[in-house]
Order: structure tokens, then C-alpha cells, then sequence
């Protein structure tokens, strides 16, 4: 896939850059992927939390909603809660 880049535009890697580029993902960085994707949709979960329930308090008070809704949605799916 380099060589193709170097034919089309004419510029050659160095082999520094050949192995920077050239490596795969390795596990910490599909770790990091997995847990940056995470962070956001919590982050989004809470912030529509925020602006549809308390928009007046500020994020801390929306994760503990957003937190306390996933608990009693865990309950009632395991017959524990009303």
C-alpha cells in the first residue's frame, strides 16, 4: 500500500516512517479504540440526560441520574424491582 502512495505522488518514506506507518494495530491500541469509543457514548448518554432532565444542575448530578437509571433498569430486568 506504501509503494502505491510513493508511485503516485513520488515521495519516498523513510524506513522510519515505513515502520510507524506500516505496523498494525497492536493491543493497547485496539484497548484505547475500545474504551475512547466507550467514553463518548457515555458521555453523550450523560449530556442528553443533562439536557432533558435537569438542565439546570450540572453533569456530575446527570452521570448520577444516568448511573441510577442503569441500576434500576438492571433490577426490574432481573425481577428485583417493581
Amino acid at each position: 500500500m506504501l509503494s502505491a502512495v510513493e508511485k503516485a505522488t513520488g515521495y519516498r518514506f523513510s524506513s522510519e516512517e515505513v515502520e510507524l506507518i506500516g505496523h498494525g494495530a497492536d493491543e493497547n491500541d485496539l484497548v484505547n479504540s475500545g474504551l475512547e469509543d466507550t467514553m463518548i457514548n457515555a458521555y453523550h448518554e450523560i449530556r442528553e440526560t443533562h439536557k432533558q432532565r435537569c438542565p439546570t444542575e450540572d453533569l456530575r448530578t446527570a452521570s448520577f441520574i444516568t448511573a441510577i437509571d442503569k441500576i434500576a433498569a438492571s433490577y426490574r430486568q432481573a425481577g428485583i424491582f417493581p
